[in-house]
């Protein structure tokens, strides 16, 4: 047997035989496939994607805070239940990396108010992640969502 720095300990049975620990040392890293993404209102959701750095052999969940910068979110899935003033389902989003995956995005659900506004933002930052014991490290990376104003502007004079 020929030990190299990935082999931490060699414990001898026998002459013949020998049993190699082997420390995983592979740091896995998250992000944001880009730093902003756009959705118009009224097209149900927007999607943002992640990478991993490396493809594991084991699932990781990672966890997605979505938060208010100028748009006002709720905390719910469902557009269709918001008041009027209402922009996307802030909250937290999971999104799993099936082993040996190293991509995998997660949808941001924006609603169709009725309000002229402009366009408004929402602040996405991975917080936290269910990682095996010999994964390192994760990077905290943060994303922006544009959310494009569809309401038109109507002008109507009275004669």
């Amino acid at each position: 047997i020929t030990a190299t720095s990935l082999c931490t300990k060699i414990l001898y049975d026998n002459a013949e035989q020998a049993t190699v620990f082997i420390i995983d040392n592979d740091v896995i890293t998250v992000s944001f496939s880009k730093a902003t993404y756009e959705v118009t209102e009224g097209r149900g959701s927007s999607q943002a994607e992640l990478l991993l750095s490396n493809p594991s052999s084991f699932d990781i969940t990672i966890q997605v805070m979505a938060t208010d910068i100028t748009a006002v979110g709720v905390s719910s899935t469902k557009c269709a239940v918001f008041s009027s003033e209402n922009d996307y389902a802030m909250g937290l989003y999971n999104i799993t990396f099936i082993a040996m995956m190293n991509e995998s995005s997660i949808d941001i659900h924006v609603c169709n108010d009725q309000l002229l506004e402009g366009n408004e933002t929402v602040h996405l930052s991975v917080i936290s992640s269910s990682l095996h014991d010999n994964v390192t490290s994760v990077i905290p990376d943060n994303a922006t969502v544009t959310i494009i104003d569809n309401d038109p502007i109507t002008i109507s004079f009275n004669q």
